[in-house]
This record gives structure tokens, C-alpha cells and sequence, in this order.
């Protein structure tokens, strides 16, 4: 026995067929060919370039880690000092 909620929220699905591809106006009808990407092929000059970016970038960003870890020890060890004298 069918749920009669599922025959009317379903809307016969089991009948449905994939839309032709110019049928727009048909709700099974979805874009899946040519959707707009292009496979882009990079020199190697190019690879090289964005791989040196990154490892730049990961650089920075552990200097910086590092930069805030020694600042916030510091500002500890001036607080220790300040409650010692």
C-alpha cells in the first residue's frame, strides 16, 4: 500500500524519465554537459612560481605564530615581575 502523502509529495517519480536536453521547461531537466569547466594545464615555470607562493605563505604564517607566542610570554613574564616587586 502507497502512503497517499508519498503519491501526492512524490508526484509519480517512478514514472518520470530523464528530460531531453533542450527540454528547459521540464523539471527533471538539469544542466550536465559543458558546464563550464576547462582542464587548465600549467608550465612548469607557472607550477614552480605557485608552489613557491605557498611555502612563502606557510613561512609567514609560522613566523607570526611564533612572533604572538614569544609576545604573550612576554607580556607573563612582565606580569610575574610586576606582582614580584
Amino acid at each position: 500500500m502507497v502512503n497517499s502523502l508519498c503519491r501526492v509529495r512524490c508526484g509519480n517519480r517512478a514514472d518520470r524519465k530523464p528530460a531531453y536536453l533542450n527540454d528547459k521547461l521540464n523539471v527533471d531537466w538539469a544542466p550536465t554537459l559543458k558546464l563550464g569547466h576547462v582542464k587548465v594545464l600549467l608550465s612548469p615555470s607557472a607550477a614552480t612560481d605557485i608552489y613557491n607562493r605557498v611555502l612563502g605563505r606557510l613561512k609567514k604564517r609560522k613566523r607570526h605564530d611564533a612572533v604572538e607566542t614569544l609576545a604573550s610570554l612576554q607580556d607573563v613574564m612582565v606580569d610575574d615581575q610586576i606582582f614580584l616587586t
